[in-house]
């Protein structure tokens, strides 16, 4: 069944917040709260980014899937100053992309990434950025699976010192 993916309203914060928690499970609850004022407000942003340093949010918008009322995934997209892979001009970039487990393996993610490049080329970009850590299983694959090309891979290490 073809999901309704409609943008997020201040109606849907309960569920937001309950995606966004399952996929940062890491971040603050008031952290997560935080950026969704934020991006309910139409603010803009500049963020840190482990890999990248400070990243401009040129443009934030939040997406929420639904088959037969019932929640299935999650979608944020940005447009960001640059991301590696952007000739250091400004792209179209996947913040976020969720699919509740139980709709997992069913296409939805697939939708959702179609949706997310539609949405890029509407804004006149040519090129969808992403990003994904070993804190996500799975999502390399689903990236790759889906069209992606790696463009750069990061390794960061630590050790005690003896």
């Amino acid at each position: 069944m073809e999901p309704l993916i409609r943008k997020v309203t201040e109606n849907d914060r309960e569920v937001w917040l309950e995606f966004r928690q399952a996929l940062w499970p890491d971040s603050p609850r008031a952290g997560l709260i935080s950026e969704m004022d934020r991006l309910l407000q139409g603010e803009v942003a500049t963020v840190s980014d482990p890999d990248y340093g400070a990243v401009v949010l040129l443009r934030e918008e939040a997406y929420l899937a639904f088959v037969d009322s019932q929640p299935l995934g999650l979608l944020e997209l940005s447009v960001r100053d640059q991301a590696p892979g952007s000739d250091g001009k400004p792209i179209a970039f996947v913040e976020g992309w969720y699919i509740a487990p139980e709709f997992r393996k069913q296409g939805y993610g697939g939708l959702l990434m179609r949706f997310a490049l539609d949405w890029a080329k509407n804004l006149g970009f040519d090129k969808l950025a992403s990003d994904t850590t070993s804190n996500f299983p799975g999502s390399y694959e689903a990236h790759i699976a889906l069209g992606f090309r790696e463009i750069k891979r990061v390794h960061h290490f630590c050790m005690d010192c003896p």
